[in-house]
């Protein structure tokens, strides 16, 4: 099931948006990522992959967790493009496979 939320107010959000085209492209973007980190603050897994117009999209996947004592299984959080440079810091990421390509 997928969810999307209203479009974001600010331009900056709006420009970090998937295009129709991105959003079909999802599967194919998980199933073959160019990189796999783990945020070593909440343990999500990022996917991060490269789009056709060679911007960089990130997924957010939330591994099984507790939520109101009981457990709810591996989801993906948030989807938006993102820059390189928000990637690359190791002291928040730690690399699982691939790299990211500039």
């Amino acid at each position: 099931m997928l969810v999307a939320s209203q479009k974001p107010r600010d331009s900056h959000k709006q420009q970090n948006q998937l295009t129709e085209l991105q959003w079909l492209s999802l599967a194919k973007m998980v199933h073959n990522p160019e990189a796999i980190l783990r945020d070593k603050v909440t343990g999500n897994l990022l996917y991060i992959a490269t789009d056709t117009a060679n911007s960089k999209v990130k997924i957010v996947v939330a591994l099984d967790y507790m939520s109101k004592g009981k457990l709810v299984t591996n989801s993906v959080r948030t989807v938006f493009k993102v820059g390189t440079q928000a990637l690359t810091d190791v002291t928040k990421h730690e690399v699982l496979k691939g790299g990211i390509k500039e």
